[in-house]
């Protein structure tokens, strides 16, 4: 569930219930609304700050389960960490079965022991804030910019990527930003 924290009141509100892992919020720079990743579900969900209803942002457009995101400076682009490839028999499932069947094989996946889950890499996607059409797709699938990307950060031009399972921050040149 997605909470809301008013200050003034020291009171918080359930703003959106029922989705698989939500993770990465972000706030738009100047409009009242924020994007969340739905991981297990690999969308993007849009969430209104006035209590319009939440609708799917970005859906059926990333190679693999999302995670953090994060605004372009000038808000007008979205940054999503891709930490995985989808593996093929959930990709072909998803399109056979019920999206409840989906959700629960993605969760299923994420808990099997290293070996057998699928090869890490570094990707991002970046989407157009107006549409949620892809406008450039980073893959790096030797992981060598940096690992199962889980998060994106843009300053000044250059892309910041960070991991779990690093203790470092990959950065990309403007060519990204």
């Amino acid at each position: 569930r997605v909470l809301l924290y008013d200050p003034a009141s020291r009171a918080a509100s359930t703003i959106l219930e029922g989705v698989w892992f939500a993770n990465g919020l972000t706030l738009h720079p100047t409009l009242p609304y924020l994007l969340a990743c739905e991981t297990f579900a690999a969308r993007v969900l849009k969430i209104p700050l006035d209590g319009s209803p939440v609708s799917v942002f970005a859906e059926d457009v990333f190679p693999g389960y999302v995670d953090g995101l994060t605004f372009s400076e000038d808000g007008e682009r979205v940054y999503v960490a891709v930490p995985s490839p989808a593996p093929g028999a959930v990709k072909l499932l998803s399109k056979l079965g019920p999206k409840w069947l989906n959700a629960a094989l993605r969760s299923v996946i994420l808990k099997l022991p290293p070996l057998v889950k699928p090869v890490t890499y570094a990707c991002f996607v970046v989407l157009d804030v107006e549409t949620g059409d892809v406008l450039k797709t980073y893959v790096d699938e030797r992981g060598e910019a940096q690992d199962f990307v889980t998060s994106v950060a843009v300053k000044d031009g250059e892309v910041y990527l960070g991991s779990l399972k690093t203790d470092w921050v990959a950065v990309l040149d403007d060519e990204w930003g």
